[in-house]
């Protein structure tokens, strides 16, 4: 017997937003949830903070959709960072200085996943470090670095094919970790080209495609060394001082690195 299409549009929609019951819940379901897309590299459960979906209910289309406005996009961090009255940039960038301090030096190579514009290679540069690369997805922010940051190596692609692998010393994820889907295989992508050292800087609860870090790099031999934790609110934000809102105006910076191979 058919349901009437009004009821199944009902049953429909409870699959496909259910509500977390609390943050502690949305965090915990997420990570359990972002382990089994990324067992399987597909996004098996998709959700977002306050919902989820019943398995296999989500867009099978959506990373093709994402992959599309991530290449077209036009804003700059330059832009982003000028204008922002929170020092966002300011903090993470310190914060990631004195986690490679005594571990990197100018010597050695530094490359920015998901570079946007170039701002924290420049922000590097000023700093004495000179081996320098980039990776975006986003054509008008390599064209932005080879314009007026040529000490910058920078294609325009995603991480994860191997074709747009770079060994470096260094690896950082700046508000991009969180956005490369599951199935361009990330962490297989980090063991090819990271050196040594892999700095992430995330904002754990809002995370778009969430996952158990400490679980998938050390699957690849990475150990977390050190993590900081900021806080800081963006311009024009309000913020109640209730656990949810605490929480979306933290940061955490992650230094991993790889263990020594135990073959002789």
């Amino acid at each position: 017997m058919m349901l009437p299409i009004s009821r199944t549009g009902q049953i429909n929609m409870k699959l496909r937003h259910i509500k977390f019951s609390s943050f502690i819940d949305s965090f915990s379901k997420r990570l359990f949830f972002g382990t089994i897309n990324e067992r399987f590299k597909k996004q098996i459960f998709s959700f977002n903070d306050e919902m989820y979906n019943y398995p296999f209910l989500s867009d099978p289309r959506r990373v093709a959709s994402e992959a599309k406005e991530w290449r077209d996009r036009t804003d700059l961090y330059d832009d982003f960072y000028k204008n922002e009255s929170s020092k966002s940039h300011d903090l993470v960038f310190s914060s990631i200085l004195s986690l490679i301090e005594g571990r990197v030096t100018s010597a050695n190579s530094i490359f920015d996943v998901g570079c946007n514009s170039g701002y924290y290679l420049q922000s590097f540069y000023e700093k004495g470090f000179k081996n320098l690369y980039g990776l975006d997805p986003q054509v008008s922010a390599i064209d932005y670095i080879k314009k007026n940051r040529k000490y910058v190596k920078a294609e325009a692609g995603f991480f994860g094919p191997s074709e747009n692998d770079v060994q470096a010393d260094l690896i950082i994820f700046v508000n991009s970790y969180d956005r490369i889907p599951y199935s361009a295989r990330l962490f297989e992508a980090i063991d090819r080209c990271a050196n040594k050292f892999v700095i992430i800087s995330t904002r754990e609860y809002g995370e778009s495609y969430k996952r158990d870090i400490h679980l998938e790099m050390g699957l690849k031999g990475f150990i977390c060394l050190e993590k900081q934790t900021l806080s800081y609110s963006n311009s024009g934000e309000s913020k109640s001082g209730g656990i949810d809102e605490d929480f979306k105006t933290l940061r955490s910076v992650f230094l991993f690195c790889r263990l020594p191979s135990s073959e002789p």
